[in-house]
């Protein structure tokens, strides 16, 4: 199973995601606008790469890769955040890890978000996601730690824009 928004979220420069998720598995999308392996076709996106570690995507080459392994069965946090022409960040269970870049912008093709199905019929989450939150600007590394610390019971998919969440309270389980 896997969310298809259809549409292009409004994020035209900075973006922050957030999301929990717990897995055993690799080389699995977690969440992201990418509809191929072609930088054309990809504006950001969230993996578990072959290694178990997290890999961030912007378009333009940009991206960063963790040091955690996060493919162990446990509920791991893990943030992006991408600010043009100077870091890209990325956090895995409050570890933080930035590099600095050169991408000015993120693609603004209009790709549509997707939740656990990225580029490819076999690019599909296994597992458990949850408290899914894209905003578009960047996060503080405050306000991200206090994301990470809240992890609260409860159970939400957040898409924010213009500094406003909009909030359902379903749970995504994957097979």
């Amino acid at each position: 199973d896997y969310i298809d928004v259809s549409n292009q979220l409004p994020i035209a420069n900075e973006i922050t995601v957030s999301v929990w998720i717990r897995t055993n598995d690799n080389s699995l999308f977690v969440l992201g606008e990418r509809s191929s392996n072609s930088d054309a076709n990809i504006a950001y996106s969230l993996h578990v790469v072959e290694s178990g570690k997290v890999l961030w995507y912007i378009s333009n080459g940009a991206y960063i890769i963790s040091d955690v392994v996060v493919n162990d069965g446990n509920w791991h946090f893990i943030s992006g955040k991408f600010k043009p022409n100077s870091e890209i960040t990325l956090y895995v269970d409050g570890v933080k890890k930035t590099a600095a870049t050169s991408a000015s912008s993120i693609n603004p093709a209009v790709i549509p978000f997707k939740i656990a199905s990225g580029a490819g019929s076999n690019n599909y989450f296994s597992g458990l996601i949850d408290e899914v939150k894209v905003w578009n600007y960047a996060l503080t590394d405050a306000e991200i730690m206090s994301e990470f610390d809240a992890g609260n019971a409860a159970i939400k998919i957040s898409v924010a824009t213009e500094k406003n969440n909009y909030v359902t309270n379903e749970q995504i389980k994957l097979r």
